[in-house]
């Protein structure tokens, strides 16, 4: 558990440093290409940078982070209630990893 903790440490911190920034029009906050992490189907965690964020005036925000990941199981993989940082704060996230 400590090691994979300090694994989501070191990810929030390089995404903090890989950040893009754009500001969109009504004030929303567009972020694109940062470092995140998730999981394959065998629960081992996997880093790409093919994410996009928004974080609107409210404080509300989405995040996405994909990635092809291996699936040895050869059916659909879902991980419920992730604790998640996202840039609009903590929340509980869903993860699902297609049979294919």
């Amino acid at each position: 558990m400590k090691k994979l903790i300090i694994s989501f440490v070191v990810i929030i911190l390089l995404s903090v440093i890989s950040i893009s920034w754009k500001k969109a029009s009504g004030g929303a906050v567009i972020i694109n290409e940062f470092v995140c992490g998730l999981y394959d189907a065998d629960g081992n965690v996997v880093i790409t940078d093919n994410s996009h964020a928004v974080v609107n005036p409210s404080g509300n925000g989405m995040l996405r982070c994909e990635a092809e990941v291996p699936n040895s199981t050869g059916r659909a993989v879902i991980f419920n209630n992730l604790s998640c940082v996202t840039f609009a704060g903590f929340t509980k996230g869903t993860e699902v990893i297609s049979a294919s």
